[in-house]
């Protein structure tokens, strides 16, 4: 084991708030708590209404924290894990300090911010680019993200892939005899960037599509397709075992860096059905995890002929938090480094 850390964790998101971001990292800090490692969180302690997405507060930051933390505190290392006011703040006061830091890059924000506000993605990409290119390194959830940000002119990244809880999404006897079978199985946030109407529209014949989770377009799918059901947010055991009831979980985002939901419905036993794009592609590498099609319905189709619940179980173990919360530790880099030239990354980038 390594000698403790003392880590800096600068994030918009954090628990009470419930996203697969605020997740990973709280799983992250716990883990390394538990090895020993002292975690100092800059995150969102008051909060403004968020007119863009009401479910995520917008934070607002305090440079006089920041400023105290870090003169208390003596990080050894800083992690900025989104690019949001606190990150923006948090990179400001290392930048001016010369002090180096790591970042990370957990959502795909031009294809989101394109469609719901319909800002050009390329202006989007340039504002992603200022913001981590003065990061020694940007971790991202796959390997395929990892070669997009190569492709925009990010040029030091590393893989800090998403995790999950073992100790909450196993195997579990299912509970469910009432639904028609087969259940086809959505659980995450319900918003129109998540493109839950692709999966929707489809006619599949017997069996019970199912939605478990809330979000800004919730309302608006429930008017539209009554005939789904739509168990609306669950956490803790009720989302476990929410997990667990379905014979194929349906992912069919075309704009997720990874897909925590994914890893969750594998370790529950379930197969997974989704878009060949990053994230599912990264994850499924074989035909007992799911299937990956252009038409949804034959990667249903075939997710529910070929998928083995035992096997996803089994797979999805190597996305174990602890895993993951050991690759972040490895990518992490020290804040004072003595002759490293940084003014190298400074290229524009490729839109």
């Amino acid at each position: 084991m390594t000698s403790p850390k003392r880590i800096i964790l600068a994030t918009d998101t954090y628990y009470p708030q419930v996203n697969g971001v605020s997740k990973s990292l709280q799983e992250t800090r716990e883990v390394l708590e538990g090895l020993g490692h002292e975690v100092a969180l800059i995150g969102p302690d008051k909060t403004m209404p968020n007119p863009i997405y009401p479910q995520i507060p917008m934070p607002i930051p305090s440079p006089k924290k920041v400023v105290t933390l870090f003169e208390e505190f003596k990080p050894d290392h800083i992690h900025i894990a989104t690019e949001g006011p606190i990150g923006i703040l948090t990179r400001s006061h290392c930048v001016d300090r010369n002090l180096k830091f790591t970042t990370s890059f957990h959502t795909l924000w031009p294809e989101y911010l394109s469609k719901l506000m319909l800002v050009p993605s390329s202006l989007t990409w340039n504002s992603l680019w200022w913001f981590h290119s003065a990061a020694e390194l940007t971790m991202t959830r796959s390997k395929s993200m990892m070669e997009i940000l190569r492709q925009k002119g990010f040029q030091k990244v590393a893989e800090w892939t998403g995790s999950y809880d073992p100790n909450c999404f196993y195997q579990r006897e299912r509970k469910d005899n009432t639904s028609k079978r087969p259940i086809y199985l959505y659980i995450g946030r319900v918003s129109v960037e998540k493109n839950l109407e692709a999966f929707l529209n489809l006619d599949l014949g017997d069996g019970t599509k199912r939605i478990v989770g809330d979000g800004p377009y919730l309302q608006t799918l429930k008017a539209k397709y009554p005939e789904v059901e739509f168990l609306g947010e669950k956490s803790g055991e009720e989302l476990a075992q929410a997990y667990c009831e379905g014979d194929v979980f349906v992912f069919p985002s075309l704009t997720d860096t990874f897909g925590r939901v994914v890893v969750e419905a594998l370790a529950s036993g379930v197969p997974v059905a989704a878009f060949p794009v990053t994230g599912p592609k990264d994850i499924l590498a074989s035909p007992q995890l799911g299937a990956m099609h252009d038409d949804l319905r034959v990667a249903i189709e075939e997710a529910l002929r070929h998928g083995d619940r035992y096997e996803c179980a089994r797979y999805a173990t190597k996305f174990s938090k602890e895993k993951v919360a050991e690759q972040f530790l490895k990518n992490l880099v020290p804040v004072k480094e003595a002759g490293k030239d940084t003014t190298a990354r400074e290229q524009h980038p490729t839109n």
